[in-house]
This record gives C-alpha cells, sequence and structure tokens, in this order.
C-alpha cells in the first residue's frame, strides 16, 4: 500500500476545530508463505510527515512537529505436538516525534537505518502467544498478550497500549453439533511501566451456549462477569513525602459489572429461489 494518510491543515485561529497537520504519507508490504505444518508472515510499515507542506509557523503551543514512524512485526505459527497451534506475533514501532531535533541517540536503535533518528526517537514493542489444541468436538487454549505504554503505529487511527492480557478459554460441540459451549476467562492489568498514580486490574469471565433445537428453532444465551481492581495513589503525595510513612493511604476501588441474555430464534418458512 502507497497514500496520503494525513492532508496538511494549516493553523487557523478563526477555526478551532480544524486541527493543524502536516502532509504525512506511508507505504507498507506484507509477505506471507503457508505450509501444511507452518506459516510465517512479515509486515513493514513506514510514514512520515513533510516538513515543508505547511507555509504557515506553528504555535508552539500546540506541540505540533514533524514525525516519522518504522513498524517492522514478524508472525508464524506451526502445529506442535501433532494437533496443537501455536500461534506468534512479534511487533516493534520506531517514532521519531521531532525530526528537526537535532542531537544522536545515545545508543542506535533497532531500525536506526530505516528511521530518521534522533534525541526524541523512542521504540514501543507489542507481542501476542496463543496455544490452541484439538479436544473432542471442541478445543482448549490460552493467550499472553502484551502492548507496551504509548505504543502506536502511524498505520492505524486509534490503538489499545499500556495492557497485559492473559486468559484461557475452551469450546465444545455435543450431541452432533446440537449444543454448543465456549468458556473463557482471563486476567487483564495496565501501568506495565509503573509511572501512572492508579493502576487497575480486571478480572473476566464468559461463558456463552447454544441449542440448535430443530432446523428452524435455536436457542443460544451468554454470561459474562467483569470485575475491575484499581489501586490509585496521588502521585504528588508520593513525591513530596519525607518519612517513609507518610501518606500511605491508597484508594481501592472494585467495580463488578454482570451481563446475561437470553435468545430465541424460530424460522417461520423457507423457500428455494
Amino acid at each position: 500500500m502507497y497514500g496520503r494518510l494525513l492532508k496538511a491543515t494549516e493553523n487557523n485561529a478563526e477555526e478551532p476545530n480544524a486541527i493543524p497537520a502536516y502532509d504525512r504519507y506511508g507505504f507498507g508490504f506484507k509477505f506471507g508463505y503457508q505450509s501444511d505444518k507452518w506459516n510465517t508472515q512479515l509486515i513493514f510499515f513506514r510514514a512520515n510527515d513533510l516538513e515543508n507542506s505547511l507555509a504557515n509557523p506553528i504555535p508552539s503551543d500546540l506541540e505540533l512537529t514533524p514525525k516519522d514512524n518504522v513498524v517492522i512485526s514478524l508472525a508464524g505459527g506451526v502445529t506442535v505436538l501433532d494437533r496443537a497451534q501455536l500461534g506468534v506475533e512479534i511487533a516493534s514501532s520506531g517514532i521519531t516525534e521531532n525530526v528537526l531535533t537535532t542531537g544522536d541517540r545515545e545508543h542506535p536503535g533497532a531500525f536506526s537505518f530505516l528511521l530518521d533518528e534522533n534525541i526524541t526517537t523512542q521504540y514501543y514493542n507489542a507481542a501476542n502467544i496463543s496455544l490452541t489444541y484439538p479436544a473432542g468436538t471442541g478445543s482448549v487454549g490460552a493467550t499472553y498478550e502484551r502492548i507496551d505504554p504509548e505504543y502506536r503505529t502511524f498505520g492505524a487511527y486509534f490503538f489499545n497500549n499500556d495492557l497485559e492480557n492473559m486468559t484461557v478459554d475452551a469450546s465444545q460441540s455435543l450431541f452432533q453439533s446440537k449444543v454448543n459451549l465456549t468458556v473463557n476467562a482471563g486476567l487483564q492489568r495496565d501501568n506495565l511501566d509503573k509511572t501512572k498514580s492508579s493502576e487497575l486490574q480486571r478480572i473476566v469471565s464468559a461463558f456463552t451456549a447454544s441449542v440448535n433445537a430443530s432446523e428452524k428453532l435455536t436457542f443460544n444465551s451468554s454470561y459474562s462477569n467483569f470485575q475491575s481492581y484499581t489501586n490509585i495513589r496521588d502521585q504528588f503525595d508520593y513525591i513530596n513525602q519525607v518519612g517513609q510513612f507518610d501518606n500511605v493511604d491508597t484508594l481501592n476501588y472494585r467495580q463488578i459489572t454482570q451481563n446475561a441474555n437470553l435468545g430465541i430464534n424460530y424460522m417461520i418458512s423457507t423457500s428455494e429461489i
């Protein structure tokens, strides 16, 4: 792919809703190979702002600077233990926040030969590992996912970051696929680099079931339980405390959300066209 990702927009005090931006162009490619036992995939993406695309100066309080971004992702899957499927995906994103800044990084980064790198360049990583094993007429599996704080790419408008997920799941079909059951549960947490004044942990469990009573009648149901735990510590008090036992109070907050639904579908009639 190749194209313009952002259109140059001049700063205009009379149009407060018009967000100034540089022209941003990007390109990328994906290459993959798949065999009976394994598969692999490589993704490369590069995008940069054109620093001469704006004619008018930008006020410093807007903190708008021309940026550069390179992303490389490697993914693969392989059959292990004859039947299990192991999948791994690792991505790294290097971003230079201001290409106009002078000064080199103390240690060149992994993409220094591809990226307009300087002291404003930062690298962020993400990983996803999953293992699925067939069991009866279904499967069991586990997944681990981690995304660094502030991880982002210029190839996406929105990206979740600063999270770590650990989940397990199982599915099964019974009575000649007339009954289908799925169960999953997991733990999610943020504040991976311990820089936030609050930390959130979530425990989630979900159960779904569907029953094909006949060719026309189907029942389905689901239940989920989200439990979150938040620890809040005032960062100002923490920085300014004098003794070890000053300001030891914290706020622990728990929230439980449960959802359940039941649905019935009946097909009134069918006909051939």
